[in-house]
């Protein structure tokens, strides 16, 4: 039998999430096969940005190569946890599930100095009030 979903950081036995982790905006469900318990994701909730983010707000980068997402964070937050939020900001250029960068694409990302605001943003829209956009 299936339990009712909980946020990651709201689940003792679980490993408490940072800001910049995808999987904290979404809900663990918990399962019993043969007298154990396994947690999964509720991956089908999505967030979205909107197509109009204040430039003021955002930078951009141009892939020197073809890259993966993970090395494209890095090299823009030196942190490859935040693939996620470039791959959002840019859904447009690279479709839904991008693994790699083609050399030469330039993305849009978040500055730094705005991530917490971002993050706050987040937290506040999909995880306070239990809403998933």
């Amino acid at each position: 039998m299936d339990t009712l979903g909980k946020y990651q950081n709201n689940i003792p036995v679980l490993k408490k999430l940072n800001l910049e982790h995808y999987e904290r905006i979404f809900k663990v469900f918990e399962t019993v096969n043969n007298g154990k318990s396994f947690y999964y994701y509720n991956i089908l909730k999505k967030i979205q940005f909107p197509d109009n983010i204040d430039s003021g707000i955002t930078k951009f980068y141009t892939t020197p190569s073809t890259l993966p997402l993970t090395t494209v964070s890095y090299n823009i937050y030196n942190d490859i946890r935040l693939w996620w939020l470039i791959l959002l900001i840019n859904k447009d250029k690279l479709g839904p599930v991008a693994f790699t960068v083609p050399a030469g694409t330039q993305l849009k990302y978040i500055d730094s100095k705005f991530l917490d605001t971002i993050f706050f943003q987040i937290t506040k829209l999909v995880i306070l009030n239990g809403r998933h956009y």
